[in-house]
């Protein structure tokens, strides 16, 4: 069960897993984990294509297509953790990606991003200010 074409190009939802999950685990899947991290080790330097990533996570021993390489690469781009150029080359063009944030900063937004998604929740706005100032 795949994402509809309306879905397509929309971040899809983070699922922030509090209990039994460690690092990066607790919002990714481990092959997207090793992804964001491989994007991370790249800064600096050229970005990634699909088929690097591709190639990486074959090498490191994690299971995933090579459509879901690309679309959690374009996930990370629509959720604005994430950047791409598009490239010419060989076969036609390409997306290169790169890290738009570091790791420090990844933790910053997701930190923020589940503060406000729980306060939202909650229905009570005035929430966010008492919980920035405790």
């Amino acid at each position: 069960m795949g994402r509809t074409s309306s879905e397509i190009g929309k971040p899809r939802p983070l699922r922030v897993t509090i209990v039994g999950k460690k690092g990066l685990l607790v919002a990714f899947k481990p092959y997207s984990a090793e992804m964001l991290r491989e994007l991370w080790r790249r800064k600096g330097q050229e970005g990634a294509t699909s088929r690097h990533m591709d190639d990486h996570l074959k090498a490191t021993d994690f299971k995933a297509s090579r459509a879901s390489v690309i679309q959690e690469l374009n996930n990370f781009v629509a959720l604005g953790i994430a950047s791409y150029v598009e490239e010419t080359g060989k076969g036609g063009h390409h997306r290169v990606y790169s890290a738009k944030l570091t790791e420090e900063e990844f933790w910053i937004w997701l930190a923020r991003r589940t503060c406000e998604t729980l306060i939202s929740a909650s229905n009570m706005p005035d929430l966010y200010e008492k919980v920035l100032s405790s």
